[in-house]
């Protein structure tokens, strides 16, 4: 929706398409035409058909700018079959190579590791005898990650090592974990959480802007609810480094933890290889992302002159409204209040 309406409004034309019916971006006024694909995780083939269907049947006969542009998981699917789409329509996507390289938490721990990255402490078990030998040594409390995973699924904070323990085997049991798949195990560390939001140009940092979440859903392991602009020169030189000498072409969202001491650096957590859950805070404040992948894909170039505001703060609103009935339940005082309101 966000990127619809940015668009729309600077006079782009923009067909939307979607898993689902009746999506806000569907429904939107800058929407002049939408359709629906089929779900690119169950049935990736049928939906690379649909898509590349819709996309040569609105291929321009002259030579008005023609972009394709994913916001979702889909852009993966995308990234890997490019030469599908190339031939009709510009794309500003990473090689799918490059994505892998990040998007798992495990090869983005070995490759942080290898390049000297500030990330907490990380272990990575090739099997579940390897982990049990090193359960002594980890350090909790600790969070339990599944390698690939989004808004917080597959997550979860250890406070002993019984718990560690039990947690890494119940990953493993219910996600049907390969040894290759196994869970990492990332010490837990003290500050708040940041986003790094990015635009390269195949490896040169073109946009770039942070923010701090203030809320989120589910607390300490989910999305943001909240969010506020902030200055953060030391993570965002962090992100050049990740990102910059894999060549990297688009967008992406690298998740910091910093506890704002000057002598500690801030800490990566993950990235994500595409738009971002909070894109509406980075275009409010005046990074407007969508816009600069248009100019990208379009002139090769990006134009990121333009007002620029720090003191901007969003939110989403059915979230926060969650995040409140979890704040509330987990005080004595709240879920009395809860109980009432249901009785």
């Amino acid at each position: 929706m966000v990127a619809v309406r940015s668009l729309g409004r600077r006079g782009v034309e923009v067909i939307t398409g979607d898993q689902y019916p009746m999506t806000p971006a569907s429904l939107s006024k800058y929407s002049t035409e939408s359709f629906r694909y089929p779900d690119p995780s169950e049935e990736p083939e049928a939906f690379l058909d649909a898509l590349e269907e819709v996309v040569v049947k609105h291929k321009p006969d002259d030579d008005r700018p023609y972009v394709l542009m994913p916001i979702h998981k889909e852009s993966y699917l995308i990234a890997k079959y490019r030469d599908r789409f190339e031939p009709h329509i510009k794309l500003v996507l990473p090689e799918i190579d490059q994505i892998l390289q990040v998007h798992n938490k495990g090869t983005l721990a070995a490759y942080a590791q290898d390049r000297g990255l500030p990330m907490p402490r990380t272990w990575i078990p090739k099997s579940v005898d390897e982990f049990r030998a090193q359960l002594d040594e980890i350090e909790v409390p600790a969070f339990v990650k599944i390698r690939e995973s989004a808004s917080g699924v597959g997550i979860k904070k250890v406070d002993t090592r019984e718990e560690l323990e039990e947690t890494f085997c119940k990953f493993v049991e219910r996600f049907e974990l390969a040894d290759k798949d196994l869970p990492i195990i990332q010490a837990a560390i003290p500050g708040e959480d940041y986003c790094v939001t990015t635009l390269f140009n195949r490896g040169e940092l073109a946009a770039c802007m942070t923010y701090r979440n203030l809320r989120a859903y589910p607390a300490n392991r989910g999305a943001g609810v909240m969010r506020e602009t902030v200055e953060a020169p030391a993570m965002e030189k962090i992100t050049g480094e990740t990102l910059g000498p894999l060549g990297w072409h688009g967008v992406a969202e690298l998740d910091f933890r910093w506890d704002g001491s000057a002598t500690s650096p801030p800490r990566l957590i993950e990235v994500n290889p595409r738009f971002w859950g909070g894109l509406i805070q980075a275009v409010e404040s005046g990074w407007d992302y969508p816009w600069l992948v248009f100019q990208l894909a379009s002139t090769g170039q990006v134009d990121v002159e333009g007002e620029r505001s720090a003191d901007i703060k969003t939110e989403t609103p059915i979230l926060a409204f969650l995040a409140t009935l979890q704040e509330m339940s987990h005080s004595e005082q709240g879920a009395a209040a809860l109980k009432a309101g249901w009785t």
